[in-house]
């Protein structure tokens, strides 16, 4: 901190206290994020300590049959059954290959449920596996999820849907693998307006990554150690690039900065960018998402668990609540959740309360899933050999491993 020289001219001094007054209150509040978000605990026995004094466990028989069935959508009331079924009937398929698909309309009384408020971690009974679950509240700064709230709504805008057959966005960010005929490691190139001019997609790609590293950030530091454990296994053993929208293209670590949009006390015209340097990044590519859902169905992953932040949800909704239906378990969605699972079992967000049209011009929920394609790392690897030596691959992968900095997040 700058000291101050009292001897100097009164509006001068004045402004320099201010300064300092604005810089201590500033690095006050970044370091209160860093600890309510937990952003600097990320090892095991924290991990741990912070999952039994926040969560509580619940052991789950595994169902002879699943509850609800595979290859349905979900609908949580007849009403949304009966709101949705010309839509499931009749709708344009972009992708005949899919199908369609019935409605299930489940009966509550038949499922393990995590209310809204709740946060649990759900094992299986009989092995003691960690199925998934939810924490709630992750983040404690309501002007930073009101801020990554913008952001996910940006890209839902701006980006093309990955699934153009399931109600609502999912939009890409960060790398992919290509098509499946042209397979190619690239940034995603999948705007609605390619030719944005560079400094809007830059801009974009940045707010995007920026918001990714924050949430896996403050996901290192609440999840369970499986799930973490799953990520940093395909992580380190690929030596794949995180997420980094910066010119420094391979490195592990980076800067990143969120923004606040509502301030102490709820004040709407307040604005405040934190920045955190030299820390961890997201993993390679994630997923954005506007009031989506999806059937009862299961994913490749090359790690196996999936976490996701529902960032918003700001409207009521009867809908949107998320399934695991080997064990008959249901998630309800709530703001500022996280939610983590196995991607290879049967899982689904069942349909909303809104119809098509309303779901078009409003936002009821909006989320960001750290999803990589299982086609993801050989994608990466082919890249790596059209591109570098043997010699130049292995400093490559030592590069990203090492990442050579020290994170700021300790401050």
């Amino acid at each position: 901190m700058f000291t101050i020289r009292h001897d100097l001219p009164k509006p001068l001094l004045e402004a320099l206290q201010s300064r300092r007054s604005a810089v201590e209150t500033y690095n006050k509040i970044r370091g209160d994020i860093i600890h309510q978000c937990r952003l600097n605990f990320d090892d095991p026995t924290s991990r741990a300590d912070f999952i039994e004094t926040r969560c509580r466990t619940v052991y789950v028989d595994r169902l002879a049959e699943c509850y609800p069935p595979e290859d349905h959508w979900v609908a949580d009331t007849p009403e949304i059954a009966k709101l949705w079924r010309d839509h499931c009937r009749n709708s344009k398929l972009h992708d005949k290959r899919e199908g369609r698909f019935p409605i299930f309309t489940v009966d509550q009384a038949k499922l393990i449920i995590a209310e809204a408020d709740e946060s649990i971690l759900f094992r299986d009974a009989k092995t003691k596996e960690l199925i998934g679950g939810v924490i709630r509240e992750c983040c404690s700064f309501p002007g930073l999820v009101h801020g990554a709230s913008q952001v996910a709504a940006d890209a839902c805008k701006h980006r093309k849907s990955v699934r153009k057959d399931d109600p609502g966005v999912l939009a890409l960010v960060g790398f992919t693998a290509g098509s499946r005929s042209a397979c190619r490691f690239d940034w995603a190139k999948n705007l609605l307006k390619p030719r944005e001019d560079s400094a809007f997609k830059n801009d974009l790609r940045f707010r995007e990554a920026s918001i990714c590293a924050f949430a896996w950030n403050m996901a290192r530091g609440m999840l369970p150690n499986e799930v973490i454990e799953s990520y940093d296994s395909f992580l380190h053993g690929t030596f794949i690039p995180r997420m980094n929208s910066s010119s420094d293209f391979f490195s592990k670590m980076g800067m990143y900065s969120v923004e606040d949009i509502r301030g102490p006390g709820g004040n709407v015209n307040y604005r405040n960018v934190y920045k955190f340097d030299a820390v961890e990044l997201a993993p390679p590519s994630a997923v954005f998402s506007m009031n989506y859902s999806r059937r009862v169905h299961r994913e490749g992953s090359p790690h196996q668990y999936v976490a996701s932040w529902t960032i918003n949800r700001p409207v009521a909704d009867l809908g949107g609540n998320f399934f695991i239906p080997a064990f008959g378990i249901m998630i309800k969605s709530a703001s500022n959740s996280l939610v983590f699972w196995k991607p290879k079992l049967l899982h689904c967000t069942s349909l909303r309360s809104f119809g098509t049209q309303e779901q078009l011009d409003n936002i009821y929920e909006l989320g960001l899933t750290f999803a990589t394609s299982p086609r993801l790392p050989s994608a990466w690897e082919k890249y790596v050999a059209a591109n570098y030596s043997d010699e130049a691959a292995q400093e490559l992968a030592d590069e990203i491993r090492n990442a050579g900095h020290e994170s700021d997040a300790e401050d």
